[in-house]
């Protein structure tokens, strides 16, 4: 008889929505900029995050906030996600 143990290791490597991680960054982005969510966009194809604006000081400043944006996506979302921010 199979343990219940091995029929639920698969479910240990699920990863979160793409969706969710967007909107995620874009609540934490916004919280630590104090910007509208009018100035910028974000795509997230695993494992790149691309943060799209034309504004280079919003680029800067998110530059910045990045170690801070990405621990609080690997807190909500498990150790084992895998993010990298970009800009565009």
């Amino acid at each position: 008889m199979k343990r219940i143990a091995e029929f639920l290791s698969r479910f240990r490597n699920l990863r979160p929505p793409q969706k969710a991680i967007e909107e995620e960054a874009k609540k934490i982005i916004m919280e630590k900029t104090n910007l509208s969510e009018n100035s910028f966009s974000i795509i997230f194809k695993k494992p790149n995050l691309t943060v799209i604006t034309q504004n280079p000081v919003l680029k800067n400043e998110i530059f910045l906030f990045r170690e801070s944006i990405l621990s609080r996506l690997k807190n909500k979302f498990g150790p084992n996600t895998e993010i990298k921010i970009f800009f565009r």
